[in-house]
């Protein structure tokens, strides 16, 4: 009896040192959901938002098995109408006419947001309700990256890992709006995550969850082809690790691991979920998608087909780029840890060390998603969103770099000796200070974090200046606020024409600008001599005040922005680290030149 008091007593001792040691990341995770969430509402319509009515029209065939709902040319969805819902039917001409170009499981999860938060609780307007998936599902990422970092690498690794991500600026940016990126960035993630885990413990659980999440990110993005160039040597790795006399010690990078009894190779449950493994992929992928499955097989040729001229559009050779835009979008505090992370794996794989397979995993994680867009004919564009998936490798080797400072210090400076809470809490202390700095930067240029350049750039008026195309606001995002400033200072039944992405302020105007303010309707691909004519028409006619507000992606300009931006200085802009992403002009009739 007093045997098992003992061992209970102990047990709960154990139990309790575990959470404490957690504490310090489950109090950031805390602070992190808190803030991420509080902030959905201040981004505005992103360019690709429109592509949500395909996820409200899925929602609704979910939650009534009504196949009419998957007939995405007809309206069905009343509130789009009512004066307090953007009409994206309306808005969604295009991908009414071409449903294979847009991906189901992300804008599916978002309407289930919206549904949720905007609809039924009323707590958000309908574009915050739909990017709050993004929200949950970059939670659950940097959820996942401590999970997989405090087994496999360590506690102080672990911390470090998911801090970095977490505060990362183009990752933090786009986990409140972008629901087709992150969303494929979780689930491919988490299949690495779950394959790696489930072939290190012998988890057959883990293998099918890793089929799902391979199945969930097939269904975000075309992404998911490349697991197999990451897992199949990873898997390969592990199995003749297993087959050379038994497990190695599985955390040696921690100094926790134990030689396991287990006998070499995998259970007969693993090897049989090895097995299903790619069948349970494409049936989840399938379930996501049941739009594609009608009419089998010519949706999923004609999707097939639009990817292969998708992927074809770049240079015919090899393209620096790619590694150029990664390295000029990390901040320097991250780029550091995660360099001296990288050459360390690098040693210790050219050592074969027992670490090797993850190792390799961490390598392939890194390099693949750069890779896939550095090849001849690859299309790469809008920064480092396509291929997000090699950011939470990078957080992962600043894990590994900061246990490997950790035990360092600890060797040097006897801290192995104290207690066990201090050698995390101290060291965690010094995580939280090193990144303070990228907090900061996040803090002070909320909501624009996605345009972010490192120092080594000059930030983004370096990058602007260095010529790059895609240093500002390539998303449309901070037309939100300008929409906010026009509220302010326009003038009573003024007219505002958009010139770069005009229709996420037309779909918006409703929710965020006010009602006496015309937005000018441009037409979707170009404008011929006889339109820009009736512009200057209009505007000399008009009786109020006319602004131009547009971002500044300037190959996209029409003629009246081009225009204005060479004869006039804005009125206001939004810049970020001295480079402005959104510019407003009033327009003097006076300057138009006559007849267009």
């Amino acid at each position: 009896m007093s045997d098992t008091s003992g061992t209970e007593t102990r047990n709960a001792e154990a139990g309790g040192r575990r959470i404490l040691e957690h504490l310090p990341f489950l109090v950031l995770f805390a602070v992190f959901v808190f803030v991420a969430v509080g902030g959905v509402g201040n981004y505005g319509m992103a360019w690709d938002d429109v592509e949500f009515y395909v996820g409200d029209r899925n929602l609704q065939f979910y939650k009534t098995l009504d196949s009419s709902y998957l007939d995405y040319d007809e309206r069905k969805i009343e509130t789009y109408q009512d004066g307090s819902h953007p009409d994206f039917y309306e808005a969604g001409w295009f991908q009414r006419q071409n449903p294979h170009h847009v991906w189901p499981l992300g804008v599916t999860l978002s309407a289930w947001t919206k549904d949720v938060f905007h609809s039924r609780l009323g707590w958000l307007d309908p574009i915050s309700g739909h990017h709050l998936a993004a929200v949950f599902c970059g939670a659950a990422l940097v959820l996942c990256v401590y999970g997989f970092a405090a087994r496999h690498i360590g506690m102080i690794g672990a911390l470090a890992a998911a801090v970095s991500l977490a505060m990362y600026p183009r990752f933090w940016a786009h986990l409140h709006y972008n629901v087709k990126d992150v969303v494929s960035c979780l689930f491919f993630c988490a299949a690495l995550m779950a394959f790696f885990s489930g072939l290190r413990r012998d988890r057959a659980s883990l293998l099918v969850l890793a089929g799902l999440c391979a199945g969930a990110a097939a269904a975000s993005k075309a992404n998911a082809v490349f697991l197999p160039l990451i897992a199949l040597p990873v898997g390969f790795l592990e199995y003749r690790r297993r087959h050379r006399g038994g497990d190695e010690k599985s955390g040696a990078t921690q100094g926790e691991g134990t030689v396991s009894s287990r006998p070499a190779g995998w259970s007969r449950k693993t090897k049989w979920a090895l097995v299903a493994l790619p069948f349970v992929s494409l049936a989840f992928a399938a379930l996501c998608w049941p739009w594609i499955l009608i009419d089998f097989p010519d949706r999923i040729l004609e999707h097939l087909s639009w990817l292969r001229s998708r992927a074809l559009l770049g240079p015919d050779q090899w393209q620096a780029a790619p590694l150029l835009k990664a390295v000029r979008t990390m901040p320097l505090l991250v780029l550091i840890p995660a360099t001296v992370g990288f050459v360390f794996v690098v040693a210790r794989r050219i050592r074969r060390a027992p670490e090797s397979a993850l190792d390799v995993l961490l390598l392939l994680w890194l390099i693949v998603p750069v890779l896939r867009v550095s090849v001849p004919g690859a299309y790469d564009y809008d920064g480092i969103r396509h291929w997000l998936e090699f950011v939470p490798a990078v957080a992962l080797l600043v894990g590994v770099a900061a246990q490997m400072g950790a035990k360092v210090a600890a060797n040097r400076w006897s801290l192995g000796q104290a207690s066990r809470l201090r050698s995390v809490y101290l060291p965690a202390g010094l995580v939280l200070l090193w990144f303070s700095p990228v907090v900061a930067w996040n803090a002070r240029n909320h909501p624009h974090e996605y345009v972010f350049f490192n120092r080594a750039v000059g930030g983004l008026k370096g990058a602007q200046g260095a010529g790059d195309k895609e240093a500002t606001d390539y998303w449309c995002l901070s037309y939100r606020q300008g929409m906010d400033w026009l509220n302010e200072n326009a003038a009573p039944n003024a007219a505002v024409v958009v010139s770069v992405g005009h229709h996420t302020v037309l779909t918006t105007r409703r929710l965020w600008l006010r009602d006496d303010i015309g937005v000018f309707q441009l037409p979707p691909f170009g404008y011929d001599r006889a339109f820009y004519a009736e512009m200057i028409t209009f505007i000399r006619r008009h009786p109020s005040e006319v602004y131009v507000m547009t971002v500044t992606r300037r190959e996209f300009y029409g003629y009246l922005a081009h225009f204005v931006s060479q004869t006039s200085s804005p009125i206001h802009e939004i810049r970020i680290d001295g480079g402005p992403i959104l510019e407003i002009y009033r327009v003097d009739p006076s300057t138009l030149p006559v007849g267009g």
